[in-house]
């Protein structure tokens, strides 16, 4: 009797062995998952603003961090060529930011109707550029040499 007890205890203490070593699996096998996903998405290259078209975008106010303009590019030429710039640029996850110092240029983009068409670009130097929390690293020296550009037609004045 007493080893029908035990072996009953013992099958027992098996099956919640058994139970509790699945659990632990499923969760490695999760955790797995998510480091492979969260590795794919920090290395895979990035393109902004590919599935807007160049036309759709009406203008792109730009605020200037570092002499406090802000102006708009509403000349359907020149937003085509900084939204298909942007499009044709590389970017690259760099880090996770949360809260930067000083900038070069914030660019929101904006249809026909007015509406905020993505979350605002923010460039912080030749080679890095924020969207929302994490910054990417790219290419930008052409893109800023644009802007710059416009910015010295709309502001002949200024002098860097």
């Amino acid at each position: 009797m007493r080893k029908k007890k035990q072996e009953k205890l013992e099958a027992k203490a098996k099956k919640k062995a058994e139970k509790k070593r699945k659990i632990l699996l499923g969760i490695l096998c999760v955790l797995l998952i998510a480091v492979a996903g969260a590795l794919i998405f920090w290395f895979s290259p990035r393109y902004f603003l590919k599935s807007v078209k160049p036309e759709s975008v009406s203008k792109i106010t730009v605020f200037n961090g570092v002499t406090g303009q802000k102006f708009e590019i509403d000349n359907p030429t020149d937003v085509r060529m900084i939204v298909e710039n942007i499009q044709n640029t590389k970017m690259r996850c760099y880090e996770i930011v949360l809260g930067f110092g000083g900038f070069s240029y914030e660019l929101r983009f904006f249809d026909e109707k007015g509406k905020e068409i993505i979350t605002p670009l923010v460039i912080t130097g030749d080679r890095v550029l924020h969207k929302g929390a994490i910054a990417y690293e790219g290419d930008l020296e052409a893109l800023k040499g644009y802007v710059k550009a416009v910015q010295k037609v709309k502001f002949p004045e200024e002098e860097d």
